[in-house]
């Protein structure tokens, strides 16, 4: 689940530099916000699975 995460927000990112590259501010704001919820929901999971252990 964490690396799914960690793929999905590097996904992201790359997407936004395209937006960008495209002229699409508004695309790549939109990338970026999803690259920050896959890192924080990334973070989250690996939290809960350090406590589990």
């Amino acid at each position: 689940m964490f690396w799914q995460a960690t793929f999905f927000s590097a996904a992201n990112s790359a997407m936004a530099f395209y937006a960008l590259s495209l002229g699409r501010p508004a695309a790549a704001a939109a990338c970026i916000a999803a690259s920050a919820l896959g890192c924080l929901f990334a973070g989250m999971v690996r939290k809960r699975v350090s406590e589990s252990v």
